[in-house]
């Protein structure tokens, strides 16, 4: 009875410590929607690095496109330009974790915040729900929802 009660608390003590946001997730099209047009598949790979977060994504017929996030809420210039980088012209980011389960990243175009991007996930684990408003340019208002499931 003792080493199945070690055996419970070891077993549940790692899968507490695991990081929701790491692993492969495939976007839920049905679920997603985008004010800039249709929503394509896409998988994206997550890793953890010290203090952020390490994205790759791949859609059919487009070459990846890698990202870097460090949530220390410190500005860096963006990389790989994903969709919501491109429609908001941004060319630096902030990004800070607001709890366990979700990060904001704050995209800026000349230091003036362009778009805000809220990467949340459920509870289960299962289920990552992504946010993204923000304005092009030329004024121009977008949202965009995705959805995606874990591998």
């Amino acid at each position: 009875m003792t080493k199945l009660l070690l055996t419970l608390i070891a077993a549940t003590t790692l899968c507490l410590g695991a990081d929701p946001f790491v692993g492969t997730w495939k976007r839920n099209v049905a679920k997603s929607q985008s004010t800039l047009g249709a929503v394509s598949e896409q998988t994206s790979i997550v890793e953890a690095i010290p203090g952020g977060y390490h994205l790759k994504f791949s859609n059919p017929g487009k070459a990846p496109i890698e990202q870097q996030y460090s949530l220390d809420g410190k500005p860096y210039p963006t990389t790989g330009k994903g969709e919501v980088t491109t429609a908001s012209g941004a060319d630096t980011r902030v990004a800070k974790r607001l709890s366990d389960h979700a990060y904001e990243v704050k995209l800026l175009r000349q230091g003036k915040v362009v778009a805000t991007t809220t990467r949340e996930i459920s509870k289960d684990g299962k289920t990552e729900t992504i946010t993204n408003d923000g304005v092009n340019p030329a004024g121009a208002k977008f949202h965009i929802l995705w959805v995606a499931e874990k591998q």
